[in-house]
């Protein structure tokens, strides 16, 4: 008998164990009657064939596995009551005709930075909206965006925008000059001995149908602050006792009487120059608002 012929008996052999034909303990027998039939024709041949049956065996074993690793279901992973599927690791891949935003996209903060910095001023109106996005409203000469809890309006004359304000709240609270402003912030936190800041008055009598009086300390224009003037505004309910002192103190100088008629001096317009007492009262006012604009400031 040949080794072939082993070997083929034994694929056989092993095909019909596998059909169910055999029982491991039938298969067994059959294949020690194979070998030690093959042994009576030589010394050599046995160890030839007991080789080509382990090769011809893992072949079988090797092609097992690839089936079934190509038709069954991932693997899983008990894990407290829940059981997990075991699958391989997806890994993205960027498509390179995307840009990435990961560095070119601002944050709120960054964005506030820059809507409220008064390098603004001086920019055309098409390049904040291309910096800013979709503004909120959007008319001739005015543009209004909501940032990081802020409103802020700019208005332009041409192709530049040469104003921004915003009220100051809770929300909204911007560095401006190196100081962050809060609803609590002073004028006397902002202004400091011998700085160019100066506390103005809108109207101190017979102001008409004109807004609601208000103290401003004002940072004029100058080459030093590239033509830009910085306005702190509070509100007409705080500057009701400093309004009061200082239009007494200017009747006073003028000899005015407290119900004579103001309208032939512009004293009580646009006033500035307060008195020390005035001055003490309103650096305790608060920060109600913030304008910023190109030259000198219109109207007072």
């Amino acid at each position: 008998m040949s080794e072939d012929t082993d070997l083929d008996r034994l694929e056989r052999l092993n095909r019909l164990r596998e059909a169910g034909a055999l029982t491991g303990e039938e298969f067994d027998a059959k294949k020690r009657e194979i070998l030690s039939s093959g042994s009576e024709s030589g010394q050599s041949r046995p160890t030839r064939l007991v080789w080509a049956i382990g090769v011809a065996v893992l072949a079988m074993a090797l092609a097992a596995v690839i089936y079934l690793a190509g038709n069954s279901t991932p693997a899983s992973e008990y894990s407290g009551d829940a059981v997990v599927a075991t699958v391989a690791p997806s890994i993205a891949v960027a498509d390179p005709s995307e840009p990435s935003t990961k560095e070119s996209v601002p944050s709120a903060g960054e964005m506030l930075a820059f809507a409220t910095s008064d390098n603004v001023i001086g920019m055309s109106p098409a390049f904040l909206e291309q910096r800013l996005g979709t503004p909120k409203d959007k008319r001739p000469g005015t543009l209004v965006y909501d940032i990081g809890g802020c409103t802020i309006n700019f208005w332009s004359e041409g192709d530049r925008i040469t104003t921004l304000f915003f009220n100051v709240s809770r929300s909204c609270q911007v560095t401006i000059m190196g100081r962050k402003i809060s609803p609590k912030t002073t004028f006397g936190q902002i202004s400091t001995p011998g700085d160019s800041g100066a506390i103005t008055a809108t109207c101190l009598a017979d102001c008409g149908n004109a807004a609601d009086p208000t103290i401003d300390l004002r940072f004029g224009a100058s080459r030093a602050t590239n033509d830009v003037g910085i306005s702190f505004s509070t509100d007409s309910v705080q500057s009701s006792d400093a309004l009061e002192l200082w239009e007494k103190e200017v009747r006073h100088e003028l000899g005015l009487g407290e119900f004579d008629p103001t309208y032939d001096t512009g004293r009580f317009n646009c006033a500035t120059r307060p008195s020390r007492a005035v001055k003490q009262l309103a650096d305790k006012l608060t920060v109600r608002r913030v304008l910023i604009v190109r030259g000198e400031f219109g109207g007072c």
